[in-house]
């Protein structure tokens, strides 16, 4: 078992994928680079904890805004799917409930300075990126991506 507290208190997060298929071969979509442990440097969907008194559109919104510069809407349809394995994160047990959003994307650089958790704001596409993600969001993208081909 992964942890070992009698009495352990998940924590709820957000992932927010935006991602853009309008180039049949390719899936783009937005990644910030981490500038925090865990994960320091590598790419991760942008998200994170979810606040009091915040509802997790609230919470992926705000999180959306401050980790790209993206002001976007989301409502309870964008909501993809629920990930709670207990190690997804190594710091304690994190569940995300991820929102998925197509947003051109193609051949868009995202102009923001970044702040103290994140470097830099890039788009990837995930057929032919060097980069490889942090925390389980490998999975996450790849999970969503065989749901659009079935």
């Amino acid at each position: 078992m992964f942890f070992l507290r009698k009495y352990c208190k998940p924590r709820i997060a957000v992932d927010i994928l935006l991602y853009d298929t309008s180039s049949s071969d390719n899936f783009y979509f937005l990644a910030v680079r981490r500038n925090t442990e865990p994960y320091r440097g590598y790419f991760v969907l942008p998200g994170g904890m979810v606040e009091c008194n915040e509802t997790v559109e609230e919470a992926a919104m705000r999180e959306l805004k401050e980790e790209s510069g993206i002001n976007l809407k989301l409502s309870p349809e964008d909501q993809f799917r629920v990930y709670s394995q207990p190690n997804r994160d190594p710091r304690y047990h994190v569940i995300t409930v991820v929102f998925a959003k197509q947003y051109p994307l193609k051949n868009k650089k995202i102009k923001y300075k970044g702040n103290k958790e994140i470097k830099e704001v890039k788009v990837l596409d995930y057929f032919n990126k060097k980069e490889v993600l942090g925390f389980d969001h490998e999975f996450i993208v790849r999970d969503f991506i065989n749901s659009l081909m079935n």
